[in-house]
């Protein structure tokens, strides 16, 4: 008897009985009380979508501006050495013809031959290749910077925006 009463106990405690267990159960089950709840939780995880989302274009635009600046940085140098290396070619070829380009005549002391003028020019090719070594060394020195400031950097670079 004192079983009994113990089951009793804990069914009207729980208020679940025999006759609505089933009606209990639904009742658990029941979403009205926190759909509103649930519809908020969306709304800030659409907004907390679009927030991130938006990050990542604003980082992807920022890095591929600096990319661009970097590369016409690049460009520039790349123009001052060449417009270097034609001043230098063109000083040969008149010390070579012994006339510059205004016609005036080159001292007689600063003429040179074929064959000197081919030695000078390899010298000037290799001056060229060690300032423009120089140049992509420094660049991919800046670009290693850039890429360290933009983790997951590869992913703007194919307009990728999600991490």
């Amino acid at each position: 008897m004192a079983k009994k009463d113990e089951k009793n106990a804990a069914q009207q405690q729980n208020g679940t009985t025999v006759d609505n267990v089933v009606e209990q159960l639904k009742k658990k089950n029941l979403v009205v009380d926190v759909a509103d709840k649930a519809a908020e939780s969306i709304k800030q995880d659409e907004e907390k979508r679009k927030i991130d989302e938006l990050k990542s274009v604003i980082k992807c635009a920022n890095y591929l501006r600096t990319r661009e600046l970097l590369n016409v940085r690049k460009d520039r140098a790349k123009s001052k050495i060449t417009l270097d290396i034609l001043k230098k070619r063109q000083e040969l070829l008149a010390r070579l013809v012994g006339k510059n380009d205004d016609g005036t005549e080159v001292a007689e002391d600063q003429r040179i031959t074929p064959n000197q003028f081919k030695d000078l020019s390899k010298k000037i090719d290799e001056d060229q290749r060690k300032q423009m070594n120089d140049l992509n060394t420094e660049f991919d020195g800046h670009i290693n910077e850039l890429q360290s400031a933009y983790p997951g950097y590869w992913c703007y670079e194919r307009y990728s925006f999600r991490d």
